[in-house]
């Protein structure tokens, strides 16, 4: 099989480099939370506890020594910064299709001629930027990622990646949240957590849940009695707050303020079968104190460092996009791929708890 360069002839790598760049893509939660760093390496190494909290130097008499204070113990976890890579084509009736547009000069046949060229571009940037979401949502909300042929179609490790939180930073609570809402005591949990975190010197800003744990804590009874109630003639009925109203509310009790975290990301097995789904856990809230948890390690690509001359490529937010063609059959395919996984250095200040779970994290 043959490679040449690509058939379509809107490409070359200054339009895909113009292309990326104009386009708009959605935002997502890791560029707050795990934003990119690029490395040199394909190994890399975490610290976690390298920060820790300030220590308060001694009071002395003059012509005294200084006091040595403990260093603070710091854990690592390395390892190789792993390859996501996805590939679309175009078959050759997409390009018969594509020299039909081309004939044609009215505006819908020169729109449909665009998207023809450009949509398995989109496909595998947004695919690339799906899979970096992915692993940092299972990193927030689990600590730990599991990769598995259910949800990645490629070689996998055998054991969790796990990434380190103290055992001591994760609990349960004192009724499940999907009990019956008049036993349910949403605040009393955060509560619990915020005087777990102030005990080992943390200050808690965000609890992070999926939506499905909101709408728990708001049907609360415990959290509409504390929030007040709403009048209707001479009726007072509860009132189920709004995200802006339990923030306003949190805040003044300066309790963590609440973050939703609602994203859909579709995985495809080995079978090519597709699942949509909210890669956040179920029942899972995080708590953190800033909104920066570590990096997305970016790696150095070998097809961006020495192209193949088949090749047009373009690059946006350390995703490579390559263009080419194949010849037998003739086929047009393009290629996205990245050398990134996340890192996880304020794993020793996040608190997780499962609203799912009794007392303890499980």
């Amino acid at each position: 099989m043959a490679i040449e360069r690509s058939i379509l002839k809107e490409l070359t790598n200054k339009t895909l480099d113009a292309y990326l760049a104009a386009r708009q893509y959605d935002q997502l939660f890791f560029k707050t939370y795990f934003p990119f760093k690029r490395v040199s390496s394909l190994t890399y190494t975490t610290l976690i506890g390298d920060k820790g909290n300030m220590i308060a130097a001694d009071v002395v008499s003059y012509d005294s020594s200084a006091p040595l204070k403990i260093r603070k113990k710091v854990n690592s976890l390395t390892g190789k910064i792993p390859a996501i890579r996805m590939k679309k084509t175009m078959t050759e009736s997409d390009i018969l299709e594509y020299f039909q547009l081309g004939n044609l000069a009215d505006t819908d046949s020169k729109k449909a001629l665009v998207e023809l060229v450009f949509n398995d571009v989109d496909a595998c940037f947004d695919g690339i930027q799906a899979r970096l979401e992915w692993l940092a949502l299972k990193v927030m909300s689990l600590g730990y990622i599991a990769l598995a042929k259910t949800d990645n179609d490629g070689i996998v490790t055998e054991n969790n990646i796990d990434f380190q939180v103290p055992a001591g930073n994760k609990t349960g609570v004192a009724v499940l949240w999907s009990a019956a809402v008049a036993t349910t005591t949403p605040l009393t949990d955060i509560r619990a957590v915020q005087v777990l975190a102030r005990a080992n010197g943390h200050q808690l800003k965000y609890a992070l849940m999926r939506p499905e744990q909101f709408a728990q804590f708001r049907a609360s009874t415990e959290v509409q009695n504390e929030m007040g109630y709403y009048q209707i003639g001479s009726t007072a009925l509860p009132k189920a707050p709004n995200l802006g109203t339990v923030n306003e509310y949190l805040l003044a009790d300066d309790l963590p303020q609440i973050r939703i975290i609602d994203q859909s990301i579709t995985t495809e097995d080995d079978a090519g079968d597709q699942t949509a789904g909210n890669p956040w856990s179920l029942g899972k809230v995080t708590f953190i104190h800033q909104d920066k948890l570590g990096k997305m390690l970016s790696a150095p690509l070998a097809a961006q460092i020495s192209p193949p001359k088949q090749e047009f490529q373009a690059v946006k937010d350390n995703v490579l996009i390559a263009k080419w063609r194949d010849t037998d059959p003739v086929t047009e395919k393009t290629r996205g791929e990245i050398n990134a996984f996340p890192s996880f250095e304020e794993a020793d200040r996040v608190y997780y708890m499962n609203a799912l779970n009794v007392t303890t994290w499980s």
